[in-house]
This record gives C-alpha cells, structure tokens and sequence, in this order.
C-alpha cells in the first residue's frame, strides 16, 4: 500500500500537485484521474518559477480518483496507477 502526502487547502479541501518534466536521459511524470479516468480540473496552475521537473498543477483529490505516475531514466523505466481509498490526517492512502 502506497500513501501520498496531501495537500490541504485554505477552505480544507484535500489536493495533490501533478508535475513532473525531463532531463537528457531521465523523466518522469504524476497525474491525476477521477474515479472513472476522467481527467480532474486544477485548482491552482503555476505559471511563473522553475517549472522543470516540478509542480505543475494542483488537483483536488477524493477516494476512488486514481494517481498515475511514469518515468524512465538509465534503462529502468516504470508506470504505476494508485487508487485512493482513504484520505486520512493529511495522507492518501492507495492500493
């Protein structure tokens, strides 16, 4: 079981930042889907500041949305898809 570090905002609601950028040999990449594959509209964009390999987008989140992450760098190249199933304290709590 995998857990991410949420994000609460101002008004309390539970968000995670989709990000992510490249380099020569190396990239990576976090998204986040709704509970039927949906993409989620941002709350916040950021526009301004070092966006490689950063932040991009900060997306409310709820149980049953789904974070996908893929990467790749020196020959290892990876992609998993998380569902949430528990915002607890601060954490996402997936399988």
């Amino acid at each position: 079981m995998k857990n991410y570090f949420v994000t609460i905002t101002k008004r309390g609601i539970n968000c995670l930042w989709e990000g992510g950028g490249g380099m020569t040999k190396t990239g990576c990449a976090s998204v986040i889907a709704g509970r039927n594959g949906e993409p989620k509209r941002a709350i916040y964009v950021r526009t301004h500041g070092d966006l490689n390999n950063g932040n991009h987008a900060l997306i409310s989140v709820q149980p049953g949305d789904y974070v996908v992450e893929a990467g790749y760098g020196h020959g290892k190249d990876y992609f998993t898809v998380d569902r949430i199933v528990n915002i607890n304290e601060g954490i996402a709590e997936c399988e």
